[in-house]
């Protein structure tokens, strides 16, 4: 009985989460993500990308396709996260040297929505990186409004 009672909650308090307003919430420094309630744990590069994902919808950026993504404001952003003597850091930097992959920017799109469904299951929909426009010109984004994001650090 007491663990129907506990799912009912969980079921309750989940509809409700999906009914608030959105709010995504980075720290920096801790390297830490809140989406609405609820923390999301993403590993370096991928946090990331988030921030760097962050920065564009805070700054009023249209969606992008891959082709317009700035490699450099996503390596800048990787390093101060993991520091200038990472080897993971001097990976993505030789990876990118030329500018911006279009696997690259498709993977981490991958990984950055696989964690945030895992982690928010049906309460991640606000804060999957939105879609316009058809293969091979797909635009992508947050369609967060800037005011619905707060950066710490």
């Amino acid at each position: 009985m007491q663990e129907g009672r506990s799912r009912y909650n969980e079921t309750v308090a989940a509809l409700q989460e999906a009914l608030d307003p959105p709010h995504l919430e980075i720290n920096l420094a801790a390297r830490a993500v809140r989406c609405g309630s609820r923390a999301v744990t993403l590993k370096p590069a991928v946090f990331a990308w988030l921030v760097w994902w962050v920065r564009q919808a805070i700054a009023g950026q249209p969606l992008k396709e891959w082709r317009e993504a700035d490699a450099g404001e996503y390596l800048a952003i990787y390093e101060r996260i993991v520091g200038m003597d990472s080897a993971a850091l001097e990976h993505a930097q030789k990876r990118l040297a030329h500018g911006m992959e279009e696997d690259f920017f498709q993977q981490n799109n991958s990984r950055l929505e696989a964690a945030i469904k895992t982690a928010l299951g049906p309460a991640a929909a606000p804060y999957l990186l939105a879609r316009q426009g058809k293969k091979p010109h797909t635009r992508r984004g947050l369609s967060l409004p800037k005011e619905a994001i707060r950066v710490i650090g």
